[in-house]
C-alpha cells in the first residue's frame, strides 16, 4: 500500500468541520514539528523503518493495528514536512504552517433528495414526449367533417415504443425507489451486499425488457430500431462497463466520503492530503459533468426525436415545431440536471478545497526582495511568496497555496470555484433566456397543440429557474461576505 492512499484513507476519516478549520490539526501539527527539531533524522528514520515494515506485512495484519498503522504514515509525513520547513526557516526566515483558511457555515437552504429530483426529471420527460406525440398525431376533432371525436390518432402510436421510452426514462426514478425501501428494511450488516444483488438484478432486468421491446418493433421498422440502440454506444464510450452511472445521475466514488450525496471535506493542513483531496473532488466533479450532458442530451433523444423516427411516412407533422421542441427539451433539461447534480452546499465543499489550494501564477520579473527558494510539495506557502519551480518564477496567491505550480488542473479548480456564485449566474442567464424566448414565441402562435406545449415548457423552465436564482442569490451573499471577512 502506498503512502498516498494512507495519507487519502487519513483524510477520509475526517468530518467536515466549519469555522476555523486550523484550529485543531494546526496545534498537533507545530506540537509536531516543535518535538521533531531537536533530532527530526532520527524521527523520521523510526517512522520510515515501521512504514517498511508495515508495507511488507500489509496481507497478513490484523484489523486492531490498521489505524495506528495509518496514523504512523501521516505522522512521517508530518515529521518530513516539519523538518524542511525547519532547514527552510532558517536560511530564508520563511514561517511554517500560515494562517489556515476560515469557513463561514453554508445556510440551511432546502433541497430536494435524490428520489425526488429523479421523479421531477422523469415526469418533465415523459410530459415532454406526450406533447411531442400531440405534435404528431393531433386532429381536427373540432371541425363537423371530422370523422373521430379524439384529440389524438392513438391507434397509430406504437404502444411497444411507448412502453420502450417509458421503461427507460424511468429506470432511474424505479432504482432509486428501490434503494429507498432497501435502506428501510434491510440491516446493515448485509445491506452492501443486498445493494449488490439489487442493482444486479434490476440492471439485468432492464436490458431484458427493452431487449424484448425491441424484439417485438423489429418486424415493422427493421433498420429503425438500430436508432434505439445508439445511445448505449455512446455510454459506454462515456463511461465504460460501469453499471451505477446507467441506474443513478449521483453515484458515489469509493475514494471519498458522502454525507447525503454530498463529497465531505477535510479541513488539513497537510500538503499531500490537500491534493489528495482536490484529485478526488476533481473525479467526482468530473462525473457530475459528463451525467449532466449524457442525461440530458439522452432524455431530449428518446422524448423528441425517437417518436419522429417512429412516425408512419404517410403522417404529416410540422418539421420546425418538432424540432423546436426537441431543443427547448434539451436545453430546458440541461439546466434542470445541473440543478440536481450541483446544488449550492456542493459547490460550497468545493470552494472550501480551492481556499486550501490556493494558486500559483507565473512572473517575469519582481521587485527587490529576498531570494526565491525552490518549491517543495511539503509545505504550506503564504501568500505573495515567490518560488523556483522548473526553471520559471512564481507567486502565491490565496490565504495559502498548496498546488503544483503550472499545474492546470490546479489552477482550472481554483478560478472555477473560488467564487461558485459565477456558476449560478451564468445559470441564470442561460435560463432566463429560455424562459424569455418561449414566453414570447406562446404570445405569437395561435395552435392549440403548440400552445399547450410551449405552456408546459414555461412553466417547467420556470421552477428550475427560481432554484437558479435563489443559489445564486444565496452563494453571491455568503461569498462576497466570506471575501471581505479575509480581507
Amino acid at each position: 500500500m502506498s503512502a498516498y492512499r494512507r495519507i487519502n484513507r487519513g483524510s477520509r476519516s475526517l468530518q467536515p468541520t466549519f469555522g476555523n478549520c486550523s484550529t485543531t490539526e494546526t496545534t498537533s501539527s507545530n506540537s509536531t514539528a516543535s518535538n521533531s527539531t531537536s533530532n527530526p533524522n532520527d524521527s523520521l528514520n523510526n517512522i520510515n523503518k515501521s512504514l517498511v515494515q508495515y508495507d511488507s506485512n500489509s496481507s497478513t495484519d490484523s484489523l486492531a493495528k490498521s489505524g495506528q498503522q495509518q496514523a504512523a504514515a501521516i505522522k512521517y509525513d508530518e515529521l518530513q514536512t516539519s523538518k524542511f520547513e525547519h532547514e527552510l526557516s532558517n536560511g530564508n526566515g520563511f514561517t511554517s504552517y500560515p494562517m489556515q483558511p476560515k469557513h463561514i457555515r453554508f445556510p440551511d437552504v432546502p433541497y430536494s433528495s435524490e428520489l425526488v429530483n429523479e421523479l421531477m426529471i422523469f415526469l418533465y420527460t415523459m410530459i415532454a414526449t406526450a406533447m411531442q406525440f400531440l405534435h404528431l398525431y393531433r386532429t381536427v376533432w373540432w371541425l363537423p367533417e371530422s370523422n373521430t371525436s379524439q384529440t389524438m390518432n392513438f391507434y397509430l402510436i406504437d404502444e411497444h415504443l411507448t412502453m420502450f421510452i417509458v421503461i427507460l426514462l424511468g429506470r432511474r426514478f424505479m432504482y432509486c425507489f428501490l434503494l429507498g425501501i432497501l435502506e428501510m428494511i434491510c440491516p446493515k450488516q448485509v445491506y452492501h451486499i443486498a445493494l449488490k444483488f439489487i442493482r444486479l438484478t434490476f440492471f439485468i432486468g432492464i436490458l431484458s425488457v427493452l431487449g424484448y421491446l425491441c424484439f417485438e418493433m423489429f418486424p415493422k421498422q427493421r433498420y429503425i430500431v438500430i436508432y434505439l440502440c445508439y445511445p448505449m454506444i455512446v455510454y459506454v464510450i462515456t463511461f465504460g462497463m460501469q453499471i451505477e452511472p446507467f441506474l443513478r445521475t449521483i453515484f458515489e466514488t469509493e475514494s471519498s466520503t458522502y454525507f447525503n450525496g454530498i463529497p465531505s471535506h477535510s479541513c488539513s493542513t497537510n500538503p499531500t492530503v490537500i491534493r489528495a483531496e482536490i484529485d478526488i473532488l476533481r473525479t467526482d466533479y468530473n462525473n457530475r459533468f459528463k451525467q449532466v450532458v449524457f442525461t440530458s442530451l439522452l432524455n431530449a433523444y428518446y422524448a423528441a426525436f425517437i417518436p419522429c423516427c417512429f412516425a408512419q411516412s404517410f403522417l404529416y407533422y410540422d418539421l420546425y415545431w418538432a424540432t423546436q421542441h426537441l431543443g427547448f427539451l434539451v436545453l430546458g433539461g440541461l439546466t434542470m440536471c445541473a440543478m440536481c447534480c450541483f446544488p449550492a452546499n456542493y459547490c460550497d465543499v468545493m470552494h472550501m478545497a480551492s481556499l486550501h489550494l490556493g494558486k500559483w501564477s507565473r512572473v517575469e520579473s519582481r521587485p527587490y526582495s529576498p531570494p526565491a527558494v525552490a518549491w517543495s510539495k511539503l509545505v504550506v506557502w503564504p501568500p505573495g511568496q515567490y518560488i523556483k519551480h522548473s526553471g520559471e518564477l512564481f507567486k502565491s496567491y490565496g490565504v495559502i497555496t498548496t498546488a503544483i505550480p503550472g499545474n492546470g488542473v490546479h489552477i482550472r479548480f481554483y478560478m472555477f470555484f473560488q467564487n461558485p456564485s459565477n456558476i449560478y449566474l451564468i445559470l441564470s442567464i442561460i435560463q432566463s433566456v429560455i424562459v424569455i424566448l418561449q414566453v414570447v414565441i406562446l404570445f405569437m402562435v395561435v395552435e392549440w397543440h403548440n400552445i399547450i406545449s410551449l405552456s408546459y415548457l414555461v412553466l417547467a423552465n420556470y421552477h428550475t429557474l427560481f432554484k437558479i436564482v435563489r443559489d445564486f442569490f444565496v452563494t453571491h451573499r455568503m461569498y462576497s461576505s466570506s471575501k471581505m471577512h479575509r480581507s
